[in-house]
């Protein structure tokens, strides 16, 4: 009972998936490579279909069959070998035929289900949105045949060579990830990826201030309105960043085919780093959220008692009624540029100093990637709003122009025009309140080559405290061929604090990601920034695996923004660099 007989009842899964998904996204029972090719229908020698004319025969209790009449005659010659040949290729096959169908070619990623499936290169697909339906193209499942071929492969040295281990959860490298955080993939085998002992992670978890003493009832107006209000809205209402709103039961409802995978999966709300309660913006559902839900949704949607009341106010602004905004002039981008770096100076006019507590800037997320704008706020898709912890503020003083950078990225050769960008914020209410200034660090680096189909190349970047300081939020930002990202602080002690551990970048999610509480940052303090990049064919978003990649405009990026502030000395304002045109912090050729 070896090789076939053993793998047709085994599973495959795809925890960290593939591309984009989290570690836990698709668990061991969800995806079964079934044995649609079986031995008899594979000639062993020729590896062609069999021909049922020519009759089949036995070896060692496998029945195969023959596509040419000799083909029984040569595999006698060397039996196990080509026993071994045809092994392979029928799990090759039998995983193509059995992940394709749970797999989106465009995107690259296990698909929740529900939407459109074609028949293409002699495969059933299926998409996982409504964005693959519109934008899918034939090239893209020719590509996304090579990449699973490619992972077949991989797949069948794992299983081949006893490193897999039924009920494992990592059994693929490059469709999934062994290196997911601890606790959710199975240990890898020995001797790979052993870096020594992990950095302990930042150990202060926070919960959502709207569930503290909430009783949550499986009902619209008893408790799934709240969650939604809270989880949902910045992004699903009309002028977010989604494609969808979700303001109303009767538009959660037109989404209940899709609803409880993104909820049992954890891709909705997306929020690539940590567990909940890691960080305090976070936006990744609790299990009390998630349990709400379910409930909600296996019961059949009920409404519920009475109408529910929003808390919030979405108008134009998520954090309010700004005390202050300013629009940046129109501007336009050369019909000739891709990716276009824009520098700006912003003045907000304010008679005294003042110091400001929440900000948020509004753009076109279909031109603009990203906006910095140090105390003025930050956009990234995903992300347009900051709100400082109490008693933190950044300090912008009277007459005071702040620099604003605007990355664009567009198609070359049309003409584009940003006239909507602008800026909102929110002053502090009661100045004396204000105890410590948050400052802005460009953690970066903007010199290195990522050679062609490089899948890991590790790029990084390292900022020092001059003066004893602390650390409330990053901002990591790469671009279509970041795989992941990590930041670490390393005291002068030689403690090592995990930061933030981004196992699966999405360049459709850009995050703020604020501390539960600030870290600890004595003078000396190295803070270290590292991303891994793939360059490969396996990367579905890459442009062109068959060129070298730079850093800046129109290549890779490996930014930081790092707030933080200082708990010692005169807190001296830090000018905001450039985006992509800083001093690089490192210099580094991947991917050798």
């Amino acid at each position: 009972m070896k090789t076939w007989m053993v793998l047709a009842a085994l599973f495959l899964v795809a925890p960290g998936v593939l591309a984009q998904l989290p570690p836990d996204s698709v668990q061991l029972d969800k995806v079964k490579i079934s044995e649609k090719v079986k031995s008899q229908d594979l000639d062993p020698v020729t590896l062609k279909p069999a021909d049922p004319k020519l009759g089949t025969f036995e070896h060692k209790g496998m029945v195969y069959g023959m596509s040419d009449a000799a083909s029984r005659t040569a595999f006698m010659k060397s039996p196990d070998a080509f026993a071994e040949q045809a092994a392979k290729a029928r799990w090759e096959q039998n995983f193509i035929n059995s992940m394709s169908v749970i797999w989106c070619p465009v995107t690259d990623e296990i698909s929740p289900g529900g939407n459109t499936k074609w028949e293409k290169i002699g495969l059933t697909w299926e998409s996982c949105c409504q964005f693959c339906n519109d934008t899918v193209q034939d090239d893209d499942f020719a590509r996304g045949l090579d990449r699973l071929k490619v992972r077949a492969g991989k797949s069948w040295d794992l299983i081949g060579g006893a490193k897999y281990t039924e009920g494992a959860k990592s059994p693929v490298e490059g469709a999934i990830d062994l290196n997911a955080p601890a606790g959710e993939v199975a240990a890898a085998p020995a001797g790979e990826h052993d870096h020594g002992a992990a950095p302990a992670a930042a150990t202060a978890t926070c919960e959502p201030a709207y569930l503290k003493g909430a009783d949550l009832k499986p009902t619209y107006a008893g408790g799934v309105a709240m969650i939604v209000e809270n989880r949902c809205l910045d992004c699903h209402r009309t002028g977010g960043l989604a494609p969808m709103t979700l303001g109303t039961l009767g538009e959660i409802r037109k989404w209940q085919k899709n609803l409880k995978t993104h909820i049992t999966n954890g891709t909705m709300p997306p929020w690539p780093a940590g567990t909940a309660g890691s960080f305090a913006n976070g936006k990744n559902l609790t299990q009390k959220e998630k349990e709400t839900l379910l409930a909600w949704i296996d019961a059949g949607y009920a409404p519920g008692e009475g109408a529910y009341a929003p808390a919030k106010k979405f108008g134009e602004w998520t954090i309010g009624e700004p005390s202050k905004t300013v629009a940046l002039e129109s501007y336009t981008i050369p019909s000739d540029d891709a990716d276009h770096l824009r520098k700006a100076e912003v003045d907000l006019g304010v008679s005294e100093d003042q110091w400001i507590v929440a900000a948020e800037i509004q753009a076109d997320a279909f031109l603009v990637l990203e906006v910095n704008g140090g105390p003025l706020g930050a956009f990234h898709k995903g992300q347009t709003a900051i709100q400082l912890p109490e008693g933190y503020g950044f300090r912008v003083k009277k007459g005071e122009k702040v620099p604003v950078s605007v990355y664009y990225t567009k198609e070359k050769g049309y003409e584009e025009t940003d006239a909507t960008t602008r800026i909102g914020v929110q002053f502090a209410k009661d100045a004396a309140a204000i105890k410590h200034e948050v400052l802005t660090e460009r953690l970066a680096n903007d010199d290195f080559t990522i050679k062609a189909g490089a899948e890991k190349a590790e790029v990084s970047a390292t900022y020092t405290f001059a003066a004893d300081g602390e650390i409330l939020a990053l901002n990591p930002v790469l671009r279509l061929r970041g795989k992941s990202v990590k930041a670490t602080a390393k005291t002068p002690d030689g403690k090592t604090t995990e930061l933030l551990n981004i196992a699966h970048w999405d360049n459709n999610y850009h995050f703020q990601y604020q501390l539960c509480a600030p870290v600890a940052a004595p003078k000396g303090t190295v803070v270290t920034l590292t991303a891994v990049y793939d360059n490969s064919a396996m990367n579905a978003a890459n442009p062109d695996p068959k060129a070298d990649v730079k850093a800046g405009l129109n290549g890779e990026l490996l930014e930081g923004w790092m707030h933080y502030a200082l708990t010692s000395g005169t807190a001296t304002k830090t000018a905001m660099a450039d985006c992509c045109e800083a001093p690089a912090k490192a210099k580094s050729i991947a991917g050798q």
